[in-house]
């Protein structure tokens, strides 16, 4: 059985001007994309009623900023969740950095509850501002009253600082609040899927 050639030079060369014309512009197509503002993350995690559940809080700065503190704001529902600790990461601590908390005890017939995290560098003992990275841990414990399928939403607000003396606001800030769904997880994979 005899088959035709199949001329494939032309094709390939069609796909080798493409490939070199993507490869060459594609650092000019990424220059306008460049992070212009400062981010922090409090990642959102599953648990189930009664869990312990850790929340990361992740930075991430802007070019040419450098942050010697955060001070974050979180509130959140307390009759779904109640606030155990905040814990550094290793990469903060390596690089002089602490944090602080400070619980607001309010009524108790008021529906939110406030905790402020001063996250900072240690004068004297850092090598630099914050670490770009997982700075710490927020963890709460999950009422075993909480409904599965509840979003528990965190509100939260934050205050960069620099390095300076005296210390100025690092802006923009761009603030990614966490989340705690409560249910197993297949079933919040399905939810987040859909």
């Amino acid at each position: 059985m005899y088959r035709k050639p199949i001329r494939i030079e032309f094709e390939m060369i069609h796909r080798l001007v493409l490939v070199s014309l993507l490869l060459t512009a594609g650092p000019f197509l990424n220059e306008g994309l460049a992070q212009e503002s400062t981010h922090i993350t409090v990642n959102p995690v599953i648990g189930l009623p009664g869990d312990e559940v850790s929340l990361p809080i992740y930075l991430e700065t802007a070019p040419g900023a450098e942050v010697g503190s955060i001070s974050l704001e979180i509130r959140f529902p307390n009759s779904l969740a109640s606030f155990l600790s905040a814990e550094e990461s290793f990469l903060t601590t390596t690089r002089g950095g602490r944090f602080a908390v400070e619980v607001e005890n309010g009524d108790e017939e008021e529906a939110q509850s406030v905790f402020r995290l001063l996250i900072e560098t240690t004068p004297g003992e850092s090598l630099g501002g914050l670490p770009d990275g997982q700075l710490g841990f927020v963890a709460f414990r999950i009422s075993t009253e909480t409904p599965m399928s509840t979003k528990i939403h965190l509100e939260v607000a934050a205050r960069v600082m620099d390095r300076g003396d005296p210390a100025e606001a690092v802006e923009p800030v761009v603030v990614h609040p966490g989340e705690i769904t409560v249910g197993n997880l297949l079933f919040a994979c399905f939810f987040y899927m859909h």
